[in-house]
């Protein structure tokens, strides 16, 4: 399903705690995991280290080659005793799903009114057993140059996504679950939160093609599984149809040739430009031939068949989920429990929103019509703004207002990646009494030597978590 967080009882992370779950950042990598059992005391720091790990190189090396310890014995990822070695993720894996099934197995025994009013707090830590493993999974799989670390995260994930389907299907849970909710004496004994949660897990349930026949909620787990498998395997093979575009000297007119001598291959009449990644998208913002944009345009955006065909696969899976949860589409499962509620209003507050904007676009259009007008020397009736003029006349009419500015832009020296994480602290600080605080890193604590570790600290409680930016 292409979303990263956990559906089962997902509904108890509203809560925020303390100890957070895993979860990734995707442009730029960042990743939250519980702190360790005994706290950091509270100690003072100074936050002009906080923006120089980020941002000056000889201050990060420094910081790194200070902390770096040669004593302490080797740590698994984030500090996870299985994760020491690759093969440790199945064994996390398989620990997570034992310690679950206690947890249903408490579940469906309930029988006293303590046990029944406890089943919130029983499903929470089901909740939390699974989302550790499976976060952390998908994290690792994305990120880690590793192979064999990438390869047995993805094994781990696959067999307890499967199991977390498995229990999403399981209807002596909602049973149990609706059961209590409806029960005064069991309820009436909950807070707020925990009857919100409840209602909410009731909802997801419902989603999960519960009240199904065996059959039909086999196929479901089947199904969800092949999504997730689908989608995986689409991401994973994201690239254009060829890895590289032939293009002469002429042609590549406008790109400034460090970024072709550093990064393309040169043969006799000109460069081989990759179709992915910053070499690409600067010669389509930079190239003054229209032609050889349009050219390297569709080698970008033209993919394999066989990567065609797993999207359509990919979809139609989905679809089928849907249908079997009682749903007519997959959007409309996936906003019942949103604040759009469905397709329909989804599409109304986005063609609101086009036609909101559309005077503001046109004139943006307009102004690029008329420098491409330009170009062609006669001002042609048939002119139009292309998919692969976009880039490079936005490029032109940035040069163009920059040069008319008396002012040069001073602001982005105050927006650095190091003193945003700065601020951001800061704030934090202010808001909440937390900080963020730079730790160093145990050998294999990391994936990369050049990940950054923050430690979230508490001003009561000490240390309440870890941050690591691999950014």
């Amino acid at each position: 399903m292409l979303q990263t967080s956990c559906r089962l009882l997902r509904a108890t992370t509203c809560r925020i705690p303390r100890q957070s779950v895993s979860f990734p950042y995707s442009a730029r990598r960042l990743l939250v995991v519980p702190a360790a059992e005994a706290p950091t005391p509270v100690r003072k720091s100074n936050d002009d280290a906080l923006r120089n790990i980020f941002d000056s190189q000889p201050f990060w090396r420094d910081f790194r080659d200070t902390h770096r310890s040669t004593t302490l014995p080797p740590k698994g990822l984030f500090e996870n005793q299985y994760l020491t070695k690759p093969d440790g993720f199945i064994e996390f894996a398989r620990t997570a799903a034992e310690k679950c099934q206690c947890l249903v197995a408490r579940v469906v025994g309930a029988s006293s009114l303590e046990e029944q009013r406890l089943i919130p707090k029983v499903l929470d830590r089901l909740s939390d057993s699974l989302c550790r493993v499976l976060d952390i999974a998908d994290f690792v799989r994305a990120t880690h140059p590793d192979a064999g670390f990438r390869e047995a995260a993805t094994d781990a994930y696959t067999m307890l996504y499967e199991f977390m389907n498995v229990l999403n299907t399981t209807p002596d849970l909602k049973t149990r679950l609706g059961n209590a909710l409806n029960d005064r004496n069991v309820s009436a004994r909950w807070t707020d939160e925990e009857k919100m949660v409840a209602q909410m897990l009731l909802k997801d349930f419902a989603k999960s093609a519960i009240e199904a026949s065996d059959e039909k909620r086999q196929a479901f787990v089947e199904l969800s599984t092949r999504v997730r498998q689908l989608g995986t395997e689409f991401l994973e093979g994201i690239r254009p149809e060829s890895a590289a575009i032939s293009l002469s000297n002429r042609q590549l007119k406008g790109v400034d040739p460090r970024v072709l001598q550093n990064a393309s291959k040169r043969h006799f009449t000109g460069f081989s430009i990759p179709t992915f990644g910053p070499v690409a998208f600067t010669a389509l913002r930079s190239m003054e031939d229209e032609s050889a944009r349009r050219d390297l345009y569709v080698a970008m955006n033209s993919s394999p068949d066989a990567q065609v065909q797993t999207l359509q696969d990919f979809l139609k899976t989905r679809a089928r989920v849907a249908n079997l949860a009682g749903f007519g589409s997959f959007a409309e499962m996936n906003l019942t429990d949103k604040l759009a509620k469905t397709p329909v209003a989804v599409n109304s507050f986005l063609n609101a929103l086009s036609r909101d904007n559309k005077s503001h676009v046109q004139l943006e259009l307009d102004e690029m019509l008329s420098l491409k007008k330009l170009d062609t020397g006669d001002g042609a009736s048939g002119v139009q703004i292309e998919p692969w003029d976009t880039d490079y006349y936005k490029a032109r009419l940035a040069d163009k207002y920059r040069s008319r500015s008396r002012r040069p832009d001073f602001m982005s020296a105050y927006f650095s990646l190091g003193t945003v994480m700065q601020g951001l602290s800061r704030l934090f600080t202010h808001l909440y009494g937390v900080r963020f605080v730079p730790a160093a890193i145990a050998p294999g604590e990391a994936w990369d030597p050049d990940v950054r570790r923050l430690d979230v600290i508490d001003e009561i409680e000490g240390r309440i978590a870890v941050l690591y930016c691999d950014l």
